[in-house]
């Protein structure tokens, strides 16, 4: 007869593989930036585009449905870039196109130039995040996919609220262009820990899933 592990186990068992692998543990530390990146930036958009840019209070949902539209049109295209520049190659690509999407709307002369940064955007957005889980379950053995999970929904989550603290303090002392662009500069850190802290996902060995032996620690049931 088995009895089911503590929720405080199954937490420690999806950290302990996230902090393991360091495909993962990569990916925990550019996601929670990208993350951190979008919730600044969402933030202060409102006020963005209608003080700074000066723009109509409708301007704003325009953006959206821009950013949306930015998103349709790279999930269209990301396994043909998959293909052609290889997983890790894209991830450093979708933060590069954040951070230059980010400045795009921080500095932007007109709400029709920010609309452009918005479509960038979406579509850096969908890469990343398209790419991401496909690594993520890779490299996750199936037994504790939904811990790990968790472990990257807490991190992505939890960094928007504080991420958007901070830009509301920031915003009040140098203005939403300034905020705005600190948020590129963390798309430009997580471009770096992708470079850094994951390795070289398209060779023969390294691409391959990690559906190995997993620990009896590491199962649902203990004996």
């Amino acid at each position: 007869m088995s009895t089911r592990a503590g929720p405080c186990v199954l937490i420690a068992q999806g950290l302990r593989t996230v902090f393991r692998d360091p495909v993962l543990r990569g990916l925990a530390t550019a996601t929670s930036m990208l993350a951190a990146s979008t919730g600044m930036l969402l933030a202060i958009l409102v006020l963005h585009v209608v003080e700074t840019l000066d723009a109509p209070q409708s301007s704003y949902g325009l953006l959206f449905t821009l950013y949306a539209t930015g998103s349709l049109a790279a999930s269209a295209v990301v396994a043909i870039l998959h293909s052609i520049l290889g997983t890790r190659r894209c991830l450093l690509a979708s933060a590069a196109l954040g951070a230059a999407s980010l400045l795009t709307i921080a500095w932007a002369p007109t709400a029709t130039i920010a609309a452009i940064g918005m479509v960038m955007l979406g579509a850096a957005t969908m890469i990343y995040n398209v790419l991401a889980v496909t690594l993520r379950q890779q490299h996750t053995p199936d037994q504790i996919l939904g811990r790990v999970s968790s472990i990257f929904n807490v991190v992505g989550i939890g960094s928007v609220p504080v991420a958007a603290l901070a830009a509301g303090v920031l915003a009040s002392h140098y203005g939403t262009p300034l905020t705005i662009s600190s948020g590129a500069g963390l798309c430009v850190f997580a471009g770096l820990a992708i470079a850094t802290l994951i390795p070289n996902l398209d060779t023969k060995t390294a691409d391959e899933p990690k559906h190995g032996h997993v620990d009896q620690r590491e199962s649902d049931d203990k004996p």
